[in-house]
């Protein structure tokens, strides 16, 4: 018998999706869920998918719950979030799908490893990922330390179950982040003490079609989150005051959902400047694909752990300038991406006033380089062999 005759099965990665569909959203998070899983190399890395439905678990098809994912970014108004709308368009989809009946414990019989691609504060999951990692090869995805860095953008009732997802984290057998600022920042929330193995792997952008080169005739700059303190809306709501007192005809159009910070944020957007500042709640993919090629350049400032929204933007053709913690927009830095010196609302206005003319404009615009951009099957491939390679004789931290 040669080597060439013995052939060692794969193993398989069991990929925990029951997050998502208990409470579906449509963020940066589900996007980079509905990437990972319609770029999974399947036959180098074997999965099975783990869902919820009407109070039981089953196993899915990556195809399958890609539709899902899919379905909820289609839906004419995702930044609502994990509402009753967006559950049951879900539950319509589950309803047809062929789906394999399971129980928890059952499901991890059935796999060699398991994958926690979603962050939780549910403590029932919590509880079985701890029982579970104390029995196989377990990794995360982890998406950034924000609960508990700056915890003062939290709701205080979420404090005990962001705790216990970052117990689970400390002693996990891999985490895998999605940018090394995110590594970085977990490692200090560690006391430098990292899990056995780690790595870093850069969610993609390439869902979206390479855009327009033209510059719009009319100079809007688009702000793409949510309305809560750490996008800094209000720095750019000022900010966007002074740019408009200089340059006349100019515009701001703020596209995301509503937060929980309170009337006031809120305000700032909805009534500073009148109708110059507009506020989009209910915006689906279609939609910002035709408010990007209206749109002078993206504005993303403050704490992010990745900022894919800057990699959508440069697909279609926006340019991008940025400020604070922002590792997506690092990575295209002469490729569409201006770093600001500060977010401060003097410095971010003179941005605004430098790209409200057409030759600045035309020449950030001409530095976008889509083939510089990661894409999901590198992010795919990197994420499925990690997960794989993972094994028990790694110790977990204590």
């Amino acid at each position: 018998m040669n080597d060439e005759s013995i052939r060692v099965s794969p193993p398989v990665v069991g990929i925990d999706l029951r997050q998502f569909f208990s409470h579906p959203y449509a963020s940066g998070i589900q996007r980079v869920l509905l990437g990972m899983l319609e770029a999974w190399p399947l036959d180098e890395v074997p999965c099975r998918i783990l869902c919820e439905h009407q109070g039981r678990t089953y196993f899915i098809s990556e195809a399958a719950a890609a539709r899902c994912i899919r379905a909820c970014f289609d839906h004419p108004g995702p930044f609502h979030g994990a509402n009753h709308s967006l559950r049951q368009v879900v539950a319509n989809l589950l309803d047809q799908e062929t789906m394999v009946e399971t129980t928890w414990p059952e499901a991890a019989l059935m796999v060699d490893r398991w994958f926690c691609p979603e962050p939780t504060t549910d403590q029932r999951l919590l509880g079985e990922w701890r029982q579970l990692a104390d029995v196989m090869p377990t990794s995360f995805l982890f998406y950034d330390a924000l609960p508990q860095v700056n915890p003062e953008f939290y709701e205080p009732g979420d404090t005990v179950g962001w705790s216990s997802y970052f117990r689970l984290i400390a002693s996990a057998h891999r985490v895998i982040s999605i940018s090394q600022t995110v590594a970085d920042d977990l490692a200090i929330r560690l006391r430098n003490t990292r899990p056995c193995a780690s790595g870093v792997a850069h969610p993609g952008a390439d869902h979206v079609s390479l855009g327009s080169s033209d510059v719009p005739a009319t100079t809007s700059f688009l702000v793409l989150s949510s309305v809560e303190k750490r996008k800094r809306i209000g720095v750019l709501a000022d900010a966007f005051s002074q740019a408009a007192a200089q340059v006349a005809g100019i515009e701001l159009h703020v596209v995301g959902r509503r937060s929980s910070d309170g009337d006031t944020l809120h305000r700032a957007v909805g009534v500073r400047n009148g109708s110059r500042i507009r506020w989009s709640q209910n915006v689906n993919d279609a939609s910002l694909g035709a408010i990007a090629s209206q749109t002078t350049a993206l504005f993303s400032i403050g704490e992010e752990g990745y900022g894919m929204p800057v990699l959508e933007m440069l697909r279609r053709g926006c340019p991008v300038a940025f400020a604070g913690t922002q590792p997506a927009a690092e990575l295209a830095i002469g490729a569409g991406a201006m770093k600001l010196r500060d977010y401060s609302p003097q410095t971010v206005a003179e941005a605004m006033v430098r790209l409200a003319d057409p030759v600045e404009a035309r020449a950030l615009r001409s530095q976008i380089d889509g083939d510089r951009l990661p894409t999901w099957s590198e992010f795919a491939h990197r994420i499925a062999g990690m997960a794989a390679r993972l094994h028990c004789g790694c110790p977990r931290t204590p």
